[in-house]
């Protein structure tokens, strides 16, 4: 799941965020993208991270990049070098800055060519392999949070490279720290509508564990079909799936009982179609992107009930409809 995430937080195109970070949490991201690679050319990594560490200003995705371009030419650097090969990143603080060092054990930086490689499109690699344009704009990015990248290296003595960013005043914690679980929420009744058999039994165990009431449906249409014959507090719905996608049966069930609105979570392992993404948006439906956590599955789930009951969502009862209603209950 996190391989999957990573990859997909490093292919897409974001707009600029600046939110706090923790820096710790960005870099362990990185090395999981490289891990594989880093592990196949015998390449020895240690990463140390800060306990405490003060949070960033960034943008995630673009400190992202910066990290990726560093291990990258690192990663290069050694692959020609004799055994060991190794490459160390640490996190820590120094006078109310945050310090990122990813430094590497090969072959250094020649004298000559240290005062050029922040210049775009300098670079030593073979044509077709480097473009030069990689260390010049992550120090850019750098300087655009108010930080900088600098450079300690010698022949023969390794290289390292210096992320230097303001610190701000309060802490993020780290999403790899001990947490506190989540106080568990009262047990709902809830309708898991997906098509895929052993994820379907998956939802259904997992939510049991959580106390809840659980049936299921392998389609829209067998979903509907038990929404009109008992009472859920929660419809959790894949948004395709053949038959009847999660899309009809939602319209058809709050045609019948418009309160329902408020009670759907969805599903989707696909890149959602604008269409879709507008019609969520535009109804205030939550979605989660398929792989995802149980712990982010409980979290949307009591999101959701909340908000419904705090809305004066209905649960559904249609013991009093005909074979295609579903009528509203006070909830």
């Amino acid at each position: 799941r996190r391989i999957v995430q990573n990859l997909l937080n490093a292919a897409r195109a974001h707009p600029p965020e600046i939110v706090p970070l923790n820096l710790n949490d960005v870099v362990q991201g990185v090395l999981e993208l490289f891990a594989y690679r880093l592990r196949v050319d015998d390449i020895e990594v240690s990463w140390t991270p800060a306990a405490h560490l003060p949070a960033v200003a960034g943008d995630s995705h673009r400190l992202q990049q910066v990290l990726v371009n560093l291990i990258a030419n690192a990663h290069h650097a050694l692959r020609s070098c004799r055994l060991p090969r190794r490459l160390a990143l640490k996190a820590h603080t120094a006078s109310g800055r945050v310090l990122v060092e990813v430094a590497d054990n090969g072959p250094g930086i020649p004298a000559t060519h240290l005062q050029q490689i922040f210049e775009p499109f300098f670079t030593t690699k073979e044509p077709g392999v480097g473009t030069g344009l990689g260390l010049p704009l992550a120090a850019r990015t750098l300087r655009e949070h108010g930080g900088h990248l600098s450079v300690r290296t010698a022949p023969g003595d390794g290289t390292t490279f210096v992320l230097d960013l303001p610190a701000l005043k309060e802490q993020v914690a780290s999403a790899g720290a001990a947490a506190h679980p989540a106080a568990r929420m009262s047990p709902q009744r809830i309708l898991v509508v997906e098509d895929e058999d052993s994820f379907r039994q998956l939802l259904q165990e997992a939510l049991a564990e959580e106390g809840h009431q659980v049936r299921c449906a392998a389609d829209g249409e067998e979903g509907l079909r038990l929404l009109q014959a008992e009472t859920f507090d929660l419809v959790l719905s894949d948004l395709r799936m053949p038959v009847m996608s999660g899309r009809e049966l939602y319209d058809r069930v709050v045609r019948r009982a418009p309160t329902m609105a408020r009670r759907f979570l969805f599903m989707s392992g696909d890149v959602v179609a604008a269409d879709m993404r507008r019609m969520l948006g535009e109804r205030g439906l939550a979605c989660l992107r398929k792989p995802f956590g149980l712990d982010e599955l409980n979290r949307m789930i009591r999101d959701v009930v909340a908000e419904a009951e705090a809305g004066g969502g209905a649960v559904v009862d249609s013991t009093r409809g005909g074979p295609d209603e579903v009528a509203p209950r006070a909830g």
